[in-house]
């Protein structure tokens, strides 16, 4: 049976569970505490850029998503221009960056192993979030600092 809220207790630990899985590999994750109801964000700053594991509660399931920002303001915003990735879904969870960004095999036998677009509490939710938080900083971050740096040129044109 599908569910359509997010339970109050869930509401509480899903943000504290995500930030601890994160902080095993990750140590310096924080919580965005600007991001609230069925939105949850943990972000790190590396080499002067943001990284960021959010998930949004659709439906009983957790959304997975991972970006790099090039601000340093801290919003619940979904858009901006100064963002890489998907943030909060947008219909645009790990599944599709991997599959559209850097175009790997997320479906079928050759799939890339660990990589999960959606989380749920159940059994083995520990490890899946663990392999897929650690997917996108070993395969996404890398990918999307490349994509800044090509089009770094076009941001020092920019004038404000």
């Amino acid at each position: 049976m599908r569910r359509f809220a997010q339970p109050r207790p869930e509401k509480t630990r899903w943000p504290k569970a995500f930030l601890a899985l994160l902080r095993e590999s990750y140590p310096d994750y924080e919580l965005n505490r600007l991001a609230r109801g069925t939105i949850t964000e943990c972000l790190r700053r590396v080499e002067g850029l943001l990284h960021s594991q959010s998930t949004v509660c659709h439906r009983g399931e957790y959304r997975h998503c991972f970006a790099l920002s090039l601000t340093h303001l801290v919003t619940p915003f979904l858009n901006s221009p100064f963002w890489l990735g998907a943030r909060f879904d947008n219909n645009r969870t790990i599944f599709w960056a991997f599959e559209q960004d850097l175009h790997a095999c997320v479906r079928g036998p050759q799939r890339l192993p660990g990589l999960h677009s959606t989380h749920q509490w159940r059994a083995g939710t520990d490890d899946i979030v663990r392999k897929c938080t650690a997917n996108a900083e070993v395969h996404l971050a890398p990918h999307y600092r490349s994509e800044l740096l090509l089009a770094r040129p076009l941001f020092l044109d920019l004038h404000f």
